[in-house]
């Protein structure tokens, strides 16, 4: 399979990259669970799912006094063998975020892995894509995967600023400008998302 290749900008306007993916040609089935996705109530689930992960963000800021949030940084994990999918999200709060021209550079950490969110849905799809190797590796399958990892960006772009309305978050000892980025895999580009 030849893995998607992203962009910061696909990441940071996924509905827009999300409307070139061509999905016509995949099996009726596939199509109509893709067209099943409940955007609003992803959005949701993946809203408290952060609301909950806010505790232990907390809990180790707290075990830092001073400590100040200049990011939360996303990173989609999967398996650790082919076709290496994601499905599990973990969150790094980062102490410093260096800004290279459109790319970034994560600094020190005050917090390391702490669980974010699952894909669920998206995650569910995406596994069962890994085990239908022959659909994984055609172009439709490729697009499919592809779609479904936007999908749960658009999700992300969705339940941040609803997480940044929480009571719970405005707590959190933040700098000025901070911001979440999230990268879709492991040496794929960051992207701010909220």
């Amino acid at each position: 399979m030849v893995r998607p290749v992203w962009s910061a900008e696909d990441l940071t306007h996924p509905a827009r990259a999300l409307s070139a993916v061509e999905l016509s040609g995949l099996p009726a089935p596939w199509r109509e669970r893709w067209s099943a996705l409940d955007d609003e109530a992803e959005i949701s689930r993946l809203h408290d799912e952060l609301k909950a992960s806010l505790v232990g963000w907390a809990r180790a800021l707290a075990k830092l006094p001073g400590a100040r949030l200049a990011a939360v940084s996303f990173s989609y994990k999967g398996t650790e063998v082919a076709p290496y999918l994601p499905q599990d999200v973990w969150a790094d709060g980062l102490a410093e975020l260096r800004r290279d021209g459109p790319s970034f550079r994560r600094g020190a950490r005050h917090f390391r892995e702490h669980p974010a969110f699952a894909l669920c849905t998206a995650g569910v799809m995406l596994s069962e894509l890994g085990e239908d190797e022959a659909l994984l590796d055609s172009r439709p399958g490729e697009a499919l995967a592809r779609a479904l990892v936007l999908r749960s960006f658009v999700w992300l772009h969705a339940a941040l600023p609803r997480l940044r309305a929480e009571e719970a978050f405005l707590a959190l000892p933040t700098t000025p400008d901070f911001v979440f980025i999230a990268s879709p895999g492991h040496d794929e580009p960051w992207a701010v998302v909220g």
